[in-house]
């Protein structure tokens, strides 16, 4: 029985319980809707929920988040692996459309995701590292200390951004780059 798959070019992530598949194809996470009708429903288990801790950040309400389950992700701060064990709080995300519930992917200590922005795959964002925007962090990648990612840029592969360094626009940092205290010129 073949399963017919449909391209979703809508911007937005979208409901994590929907019928959507993830699949990365050079650099961009394209959604494709499974038609339910010849299979049944992927849906990832969730290894995270929101918790009722709130805070009002650049006029949005972030949630922290807390594990469901064990997670293991390589760390930027601690130069080592980051272990998360059920129970553990996290940092802040606007919802669960800004972090994968595939993957390993975390947000931890008080950094914070919002916007359309997404984290997934084996990416973690920790410290008091922001993500908006449209933003994409995802495979091994590591934003950390007070970097701020934002607009449509991207950091992915084992690329480590840190310190104070502000990646915005279209920025695409990749390949293993290690990027710190550097500022986008507007």
């Amino acid at each position: 029985n073949a399963a017919i798959w449909k391209r979703d070019d809508s911007s937005s992530w979208g409901d994590p319980y929907n019928k959507t598949k993830r699949v990365m194809k050079d650099s961009d996470a394209l959604d494709y809707e499974f038609n339910a009708e010849k299979e049944e429903d992927y849906t990832p288990e969730k290894k995270y929920e929101l918790t009722n801790e709130t805070m009002e950040w650049n006029g949005r309400t972030l949630h922290r988040i807390v594990a469901l389950k064990h997670i293991e992700v390589e760390s930027g701060s601690s130069d080592g692996t980051l272990v998360v064990e059920e129970g553990d709080l996290g940092g802040w995300v606007e919802g669960e459309r800004n972090l994968g519930h595939e993957g390993n992917c975390w947000v931890a200590d008080e950094a914070k995701v919002y916007d359309s922005a997404k984290v997934y795959g084996d990416a973690v964002v920790e410290d008091n590292a922001e993500v908006s925007g449209d933003a994409k962090v995802y495979e091994n990648a590591k934003v950390y200390g007070n970097a701020d990612i934002s607009e449509w840029a991207q950091v992915h592969g084992d690329a480590d951004v840190s310190g104070k360094a502000v990646l915005c626009w279209r920025t695409d940092v990749s390949n293993g780059a290690f990027i710190y205290d550097r500022d986008c010129e507007e």
